[in-house]
């Protein structure tokens, strides 16, 4: 009894929420691009439509993946240069705020004129991924203890002896952290922008 107790609320907002959704689209209380969840469910289930859901799902995941890959090398390559070479930092620093301020909506037209269409999923990825990534990993460069700092100072330790043995651990759990909430965003940006999702009539 205990653990059913423990259940209902979860089930009740599980319930409260599909009701809603099949509300909404039954009612277009949404407009037309809310279809209502009886008719998702009903082209998720028709085993006709399994092959395109495959092949756009599998489409989704590359660029996720491609642009998480990328998004994560952008964003460690712009910390460790502005850690190295701190004369950037103001510069860059405005420049990763103005591309994370600019909707991607916005840039879109322009990934449309430069890339081909299935690298534009990537580029959406990719600049929100970087974000995250860059900002984690400059606050967590700075994360080391003065009196570490010293002792390298105090034994004759080169710079880049330094950056590795020093401040790259200290940033690792803010890397780490960074690196988790990139996921979401990575697939949040990927799928939004994906050209490859299936563009099938829900009934509407």
């Amino acid at each position: 009894m205990t653990r059913l107790t423990k259940l209902l609320p979860g089930i009740l907002g599980i319930v409260i929420f599909a009701a809603g959704w099949e509300l909404i689209g039954q009612y277009r209380l949404a407009g037309l691009t809310w279809p209502p969840l009886s008719t998702v469910l009903g082209f998720l289930g028709n085993p006709a439509n399994h092959a395109l859901l495959q092949r756009a799902a599998t489409a989704s995941f590359v660029a996720v993946g491609l642009g998480y890959v990328f998004g994560v090398g952008i964003g460690f390559a712009l910390a460790a240069l502005v850690r190295v070479w701190r004369v950037t930092r103001p510069g860059i620093d405005r420049f990763v705020a103005l591309i994370h301020a600019t909707p991607g909506i916005a840039l879109a037209p322009v990934f449309m004129v430069l890339l081909q269409r299935d690298q534009i999923p990537v580029a959406i990825a990719a600049l929100a991924v970087f974000y995250l990534v860059y900002v984690a990993t400059t606050s967590g460069l700075e994360a080391a203890h003065r009196a570490h700092h010293d002792l390298f100072s105090v034994l004759g330790a080169k710079p880049q002896t330094r950056f590795f043995r020093l401040e790259i651990p200290a940033a690792l759990p803010a890397i780490v952290s960074g690196l988790k909430l990139a996921v979401p965003v990575a697939f949040m940006g990927g799928s939004w922008a994906n050209g490859s999702a299936p563009r099938a009539d829900w009934g509407c």
